[in-house]
């Protein structure tokens, strides 16, 4: 760990890469509409076709 300024708030670098492939994922989801602006009524359909927006992302 490395000080990044004068207040001591140290960074980590294998945290700092964890966070940018998470932000990565998240952008992707937003490309999808639906996600996006909530079409679905119920938590459990919005549930599933998030859990199925993650697996469609993962096998590209």
């Amino acid at each position: 760990m490395r000080s990044t300024n004068c207040r001591g708030i140290h960074e980590d670098k294998d945290t700092n890469k964890e966070r940018h492939l998470i932000e990565c994922f998240f952008n992707k989801m937003k490309n999808y509409r639906r996600l996006a602006t909530r079409y679905d009524k119920t938590a459990s359909m919005f549930k599933a076709f998030l859990a199925l927006i993650s697996i469609r992302i993962w096998l590209k």
